[in-house]
């Protein structure tokens, strides 16, 4: 019997888990109230008793825990200096999920810029979960959106970035962001 694991692609449960964490997070963050996914916390562990929900709920209970603390502590308001937190963490789909508002609105390079930001963490998603083919069509998105005349984000290496997405081969690089003060 294969043992199940937590899979937000095949299992209804681990969706809705993934997603309304993701959810709360980023209202969490919008809103400066670390309250929203506590309480989502709170729900999702009375209600999923299993080990690898109660596991994924857990880990991310503390990766999350760590950004909404740093993102308040340090009254970060830039929505891409927050996606530098949760990128660092390993919170790719939240990544994508934070960064996708803005780039809803956003116009021109930025608009560019912010997809290809966005594809990486697809990309990313796809190797937690072993697509090799799904991320590199992915990665080669990503490059050719990350590839364009420069739009100033604040990352200082996105190169480092571009060159992981080329190799996709180790980790992806802890992103540097460059406050302005």
């Amino acid at each position: 019997m294969k043992k199940k694991q937590f899979d937000p692609f095949n299992d209804r449960e681990s969706r809705d888990i993934r997603n309304g964490l993701s959810t709360a997070l980023t209202q969490s963050i919008q809103t400066k109230n670390p309250d929203v996914v506590r309480k989502q916390f709170e729900k999702f562990a009375a209600a999923y008793s299993g080990k690898i929900y109660q596991d994924y709920i857990s880990d991310r209970r503390q990766r999350f825990e760590a950004v909404l603390q740093a993102i308040l502590k340090n009254k970060i308001s830039s929505i891409l200096e927050q996606g530098v937190l949760l990128w660092n963490q390993h919170l790719f789909f939240e990544f994508h999920e934070l960064l996708e508002g803005r780039w809803l609105i956003a116009e021109g390079r930025e608009r560019i810029f912010l997809q290809g930001l966005i594809r990486a963490a697809g990309t990313s998603v796809h190797l937690e979960r072993g697509n090799m083919k799904g991320a590199g069509k992915m990665s080669q998105k990503a490059i050719d959106n990350l590839s364009e005349p420069q739009f100033l984000s604040g990352i200082e290496n996105i190169d480092e970035l571009i060159m992981w997405l080329e190799r996709l081969g180790q980790e992806p690089p802890v992103l540097v962001y460059s406050r302005e003060d």
